[in-house]
């Protein structure tokens, strides 16, 4: 075969993986987006605010799994090869049940009285269910980002459409009927998600090798989650600060529209996910490689091609915020509308911000990354409430703007002077 032709091969079996990845990213951020649709339109914005502060301890849950477990494989498991990397991700499955069985244990013990710590009333029945939708999510994500992780896009996009489709017809019949409330939306989303793990360990049997031993690898992601535990801690608190003040101090309504004007925005997380679970792989065999050149460039189109995505897809969205939120929830607001608006000028440094801290785990260098976040949550923490209380809506929305700024001005500081070192050092070598 001559030399073009290979170049093309190569290119249709990128753009091919690429279009899964992309086609996975879509369906789960459409899922997500019809899933609050759903929720909103059932149980109202006070049911679903208050469902969302329970979704709430899901995502710190995950944000923790990712830093411990999922984030690192993206960069680690593609250096392995062979039987090396048949027994590191045996033996990282291994340390996904002892991370799973630790939180159930903790969640056990101490979810109630954390609960009434934060003001919550949480019930038997309630954080049973809560427990079980943690336990399923952490077991679904550590599945699919494994299979990113192996470049099995094709297991993955199967994956998350069995658990997409098991999840929205479960709650459009409780919808339907009248029957859904928070604690059934996280039951729903618990069993839909259990039964894809189950769909993918049948299909998983018999390929996995003789396992690393467990503190060898624990040892081996140390590196990097030390440093990214205390940031997904930072970064849910970043996330979440403004809007939880909203939520205690307007009321669970406030919370609730703060969320259902960030689901409008989901569009953009086809984009943030498909990076998320694509770029680092590619950008980590370029680094074992050296190829520092090429790096660059791949960074550079990464930045610019979803840059340009993202300003045309916020401004659709802030110029037309009120005929999204009525196709989406069925009435708009003045209030929904300005959350709609704010949030589209939001995700452009929550994009820049993405693909910087993307660049620095490729690097192994997590330590800018926590200290931008702690930044954020330091912001966050001292202003939150004074904000809601001075300025109601208006203050939380505009403090998020403001941290997710200030974290992207932190990590671009961080990305030109880590990647100048590693070049240089790779040039004296």
């Amino acid at each position: 075969m001559s030399a073009p032709a290979d170049v093309r091969s190569w290119l249709r079996q990128r753009l091919a993986s690429g279009g899964v990845a992309l086609a996975d990213q879509a369906l789960v951020s459409a899922t997500n987006c019809l899933t609050t649709v759903i929720a909103v339109r059932a149980l109202g914005l006070a049911g679903f605010g208050h469902f969302a502060l329970l979704w709430m301890c899901v995502l710190l849950v995950l944000g923790l799994q990712q830093a411990c477990i999922s984030t690192p494989m993206l960069t680690i498991g593609p250096k392995h090869a062979g039987e090396e990397a048949r027994a590191y991700y045996a033996g990282l499955l291994r340390l996904e049940f002892v991370f799973v069985g630790l939180v159930l244990l903790a969640g056990l013990l101490l979810g109630g009285v954390a609960a009434r710590a934060g003001g919550l009333e949480l019930g038997t029945g309630e954080l049973l269910a809560l427990l079980a939708c943690i336990a399923a999510r952490c077991a679904q994500d550590f599945a699919r980002q494994r299979g990113f992780a192996r470049e099995e896009r094709q297991r993955v996009l199967a994956l998350d459409a069995l658990a997409s489709g098991l999840q929205l017809a479960g709650l459009v019949g409780l919808g339907t009927c009248g029957g859904l409330t928070p604690v059934r939306t996280l039951l729903v989303l618990a069993l839909s998600n259990a039964a894809a793990v189950v769909g993918w360990g049948i299909r998983e049997r018999g390929r996995a090798g003789a396992p690393a031993p467990l503190l060898q690898v624990l040892r081996r992601h140390l590196g990097m989650s030390r440093w990214l535990v205390a940031q997904a801690l930072l970064a849910w608190l970043t996330t979440n600060a403004f809007a939880l003040a909203a939520g205690m101090l307007l009321g669970p309504a406030a919370l609730g529209a703060i969320k259902a004007g960030q689901t409008v925005m989901g569009f953009l997380h086809v984009w943030l996910l498909t990076l998320e679970n694509v770029a680092p792989v590619r950008a980590a065999r370029l680094v074992a490689r050296g190829a520092w050149v090429e790096l660059r460039a791949f960074w550079r189109s990464v930045h610019l091609g979803g840059g340009l995505a993202t300003l045309v897809v916020s401004g659709c969205v802030a110029l037309f915020p009120g005929l999204l939120a009525r196709a989406f929830y069925g009435s708009t607001s003045a209030e929904q509308e300005l959350v709609i608006r704010a949030f589209a000028l939001l995700y452009l440094f929550v994009f820049a911000g993405s693909v910087l801290a993307l660049r620095l785990r490729t690097l192994e260098h997590t330590r800018s990354i926590f200290l931008a976040q702690a930044l954020g949550a330091g912001l966050g923490t001292l202003s939150a409430r004074p904000a809601v209380e001075a300025w109601g809506l208006n203050g939380a929305l505009a403090g998020m703007i403001v941290q997710q700024a200030l974290v992207c001005g932190v990590l671009l500081a961080a990305c030109r002077r880590v990647e100048s070192e590693r070049e240089a050092q790779a040039a004296l070598t």
